[in-house]
C-alpha cells in the first residue's frame, strides 16, 4: 500500500495528470491505499481479540470500510478498463471526452460503491466477525451467504463481465497493431 502513495500524490499533485484518464488509475491505486490502511489499522492482531466483537462499533466500521474499498475497488478497475477500452480503440478525440467526464464517472463509481455497501446492512443487518478472528465482512453462517450477498456477487459478476469484454477488446486491437507493425518490418 505505500508503494502507491507516490504515484497517487503525483497524479493529484500535477494539473496535466489530474484531468487526463489517468485520475482512474489514481482513484484505483488510491482505494487500494484506503483498504490496505483500513485493513491494518482495524485487525485483530493489533487491538486484540474482544475488539471486533459482532456489535462493536469497531467491527462494524471496519466491515463498511472494507465492503465499500472492494466496492470501489472493482468499479474503478472498470472505469480503468473503461479508459483504456476508449483511448485504444476510440477516435483520437476520446481523451478529451474521458477528460470532460472523469468527475461524472468517479462519482457515480462513489455513490454505486455506497449503494452496494449501504444496502446489504440497512436491510439484512450489521457485518460480523469472520471465522480466522481477523475482520469483519461476511455473515459466518454458511446457510445465509447466499441470500445476504447474492445480489453483491451478482453486481461483482456483471462489472467483472463488463470490464473483461473492454480489456479483450483493448487486447484484440493491440494484438492487431502489433500484427501489423512486425508485417512491415520492426
Amino acid at each position: 500500500a505505500v508503494l502507491v502513495v507516490p504515484v497517487v500524490a503525483t497524479n493529484l499533485i500535477h494539473k496535466k495528470r489530474r484531468n487526463s484518464p489517468s485520475i482512474y488509475s489514481t482513484v484505483f491505486l488510491g482505494t487500494s491505499f484506503v483498504y490496505s490502511l483500513a485493513f491494518v489499522a482495524t485487525s485483530t492482531p493489533v487491538l486484540g481479540t474482544d475488539a471486533l466483537l459482532a456489535t462493536s462499533p469497531l467491527c462494524i466500521m471496519q466491515g463498511v470500510v472494507i465492503q465499500f474499498c472492494v466496492c470501489m475497488l472493482l468499479l474503478s478497475w472498470l472505469l480503468c478498463a473503461y479508459a483504456l477500452y476508449k483511448i485504444v480503440t476510440g477516435p483520437p478525440s476520446a481523451i478529451e471526452k474521458l477528460s470532460a467526464y472523469r468527475r461524472r464517472h468517479i462519482i457515480g463509481c462513489m455513490v454505486l460503491s455506497a449503494a452496494l455497501t449501504a444496502f446489504p446492512y440497512l436491510l439484512i443487518g450489521a457485518p460480523e466477525p469472520q471465522q480466522n478472528g481477523l475482520f469483519c465482512w461476511l455473515n459466518n453462517d454458511v446457510s445465509l451467504f447466499w441470500s445476504k450477498f447474492a445480489s453483491f456477487l451478482v453486481w461483482f459478476f456483471l462489472i467483472l463481465c463488463i470490464g473483461c469484454y473492454y480489456i479483450i477488446a483493448v487486447l484484440r486491437k493491440l494484438c492487431a497493431v502489433f500484427n501489423e507493425q512486425t508485417e512491415e518490418g520492426p
